[in-house]
């Protein structure tokens, strides 16, 4: 996992989900180069065992970018999951999500080093 620097937000984010609250930590870091860099992780709230960042990611990152990045490019925008592990001496990892975005909300998260085929 990278050493960021240019934290702007930290907090958890709340969305309705299909049968539950779904919860996402968020992370924005702003670059030196004008890129926003946002990290979708496990929440702070303690034992959460509800809806995970990777099947919901689409819709926090939409929430995300109408929240926090309203007037940021989405190009400008590298999306990050960090699966966070309940076990000792297990760092987290985190994968690059690629998405396609309308204008409005994001679809066909794609994370780097997988393939949807497989």
């Amino acid at each position: 996992m990278n050493k960021r620097k240019g934290l702007k937000v930290k907090q958890d984010i709340t969305l309705d989900g299909h049968f539950e609250k779904a919860i996402c930590g968020v992370e924005i870091y702003e670059t030196e180069c004008g890129k926003s860099e946002v990290v979708v992780c496990k929440p702070k709230q303690a034992n959460y065992k509800g809806i995970s960042t990777t099947n919901y990611f689409e819709n926090f990152a939409s929430k995300i970018k109408r929240q926090y990045l309203s007037e940021k490019n989405h190009e400008k925008i590298k999306w990050f999951d960090r699966f966070d592990f309940d076990l000792p001496d297990t760092a987290p990892i985190e994968r690059e999500v690629t998405m396609d975005f309308d204008g409005w909300s994001y679809s066909n998260a794609s994370w780097a080093g997988t393939n949807a085929h497989e």
